[in-house]
């Protein structure tokens, strides 16, 4: 006896992306001169004290250039979100604005007419 045959069915057509533009990604090591000093900002770390992102940004104090602070395990990626967010500065580096996106206005509720009340 030879088992059932089972139907196979055919894949699904993946979508196509659209094109972009071939500009470099912000966090991309193509945006940092890794000879670029690096000036703290923030008068202290404004991240969670015993984060991994606390311990990353006490890298910073060690590095005075980009350089240093990818030497030292620091990720590019850590560069241009602190630098966006202005806790940091990296001379000729400019990051792109952070937009606060605003909380969905909640829906007013239509008022409910009250119950009579039971004597």
């Amino acid at each position: 006896m030879s088992a059932p045959e089972q139907e196979v069915k055919p894949k699904k057509a993946k979508k196509a992306k659209p094109a972009t533009d071939a500009v470099p990604r912000d966090r991309s090591s193509k945006n940092f001169d890794k000879t670029a000093a690096i000036t703290m900002l923030a008068t202290a770390n404004p991240k969670r004290v015993g984060s991994k992102a606390h311990a990353t940004f006490e890298k910073y104090a060690g590095a005075n250039t980009v350089g240093d602070f990818i030497t030292a395990g620091g990720s590019y990626e850590a560069l241009a979100w602190d630098s966006a967010r202005g806790f940091i500065s990296i001379v000729g580096y400019t990051p792109k604005m952070v937009e606060k996106k605003a909380k969905a206005a909640k829906k007013a509720k239509a008022p409910q007419p009250e119950a009579p009340a039971t004597a």
